[in-house]
């Protein structure tokens, strides 16, 4: 059964489908459907602003209180539904008292963008059931890169958090920092070229030589430097294809990079990697051969990243 709440003029709505064109008419449908939930519980619905005010009435009382709306969660969403609200399989649920206990946020959303969305609604849960709610994996920066429409979105976050912590600090040691998801987005919307990073770093995962992750920042804060240079330089390293000579830095990586990926024994960490590869890059830039890879031996073990020159 599909429940449609609709605000439609009624002389517009197709066949057997009801406009609801206030809030009060809204929260008497929904108070007539938490008083009589449907034996499966569940019912597919097009909420409109109308109805998401008559649920949020639901959201607090003297006796029940729903956890903080994020102002953050609410324009992310509301930016989502402007775009064009894809139906998700996450509910809105109401307990068997009326509560809302969960889909505060995408109902805020829908008030603000002023779009009805669709979802599935869900009634006649214990009320106590809350506590069990959104206990389990949070929400990853590439779930909410994903919710903003970002291409490649773990791809994107996962660089984003790597160049994060570079620029971040001069003795950065090559780890990806915890940052919250939305200081991360902000950060990814002030470096969007690192979309032009995805083709590299494929070429170079899809031979094993580099985590997709790495191969990405590395061809980035390269590509910062002089990025004709740096996709000429990361071309060579992922196909064997154009070295001049076997003394260059390119050709050495990527020798040290197949044998690192073939190697029977314990292989080198990606941060080490990453490390090895701007150092080559530095080389490449001088003009140098590079004699040996070295990076936070016995000697130096606290030795920072290298910056890309």
């Amino acid at each position: 059964m599909l429940n449609i709440f609709n605000g439609k003029a009624a002389d517009k709505m197709p066949v057997g489908v009801t406009a609801h064109r206030s809030v009060s008419d809204s929260r008497k449908k929904l108070r007539w459907q938490i008083e009589s939930p449907p034996d499966d519980l569940a019912r597919l619905w097009i909420v409109t602003p109308d109805m998401a005010e008559a649920m949020l009435e639901r959201n607090r009382d003297d006796e029940w209180h729903n956890r903080p709306d994020s102002e953050k969660g609410v324009l992310r969403y509301t930016r989502a539904m402007q775009r064009g609200w894809k139906l998700t399989g996450e509910p809105i649920i109401f307990s068997k008292s009326g509560r809302l206990l969960n889909g505060q946020h995408r109902l805020m959303a829908c008030i603000k963008s002023g779009a009805p969305f669709e979802t599935i609604v869900v009634f006649g849960i214990d009320d106590d059931a809350f506590r069990f709610m959104d206990i389990g994996v949070s929400r990853s920066a590439g779930h909410i890169f994903a919710i903003e429409d970002v291409p490649n979105y773990n791809f994107a976050a996962s660089i984003a958090r790597l160049l994060f912590g570079y620029l971040a600090s001069s003795t950065w040691e090559g780890r990806a920092p915890d940052v919250e998801n939305d200081t991360l987005l902000n950060f990814y919307y002030q470096h969007q070229r690192i979309q032009d990073s995805v083709t590299f770093a494929r070429k170079l995962n899809s031979e094993r030589l580099m985590a997709l992750r790495w191969a990405g920042f590395c061809h980035y804060v390269c590509a910062a430097k002089s990025r004709a240079e740096a996709d000429k330089f990361f071309e060579q390293i992922a196909t064997g294809v154009g070295f001049t000579s076997k003394n260059s830095p390119a050709y050495k990586l990527r020798a040290k990079l197949l044998a690192n990926s073939r190697s029977s024994s314990e292989r080198l960490s990606e941060n080490t990697v990453g490390a090895y590869t701007i150092k080559a890059w530095n080389a490449h830039r001088r003009g140098e051969s590079l004699r040996s890879f070295v990076w936070r031996t016995a000697q130096m073990p606290n030795e920072p990243f290298p910056r890309a020159e």
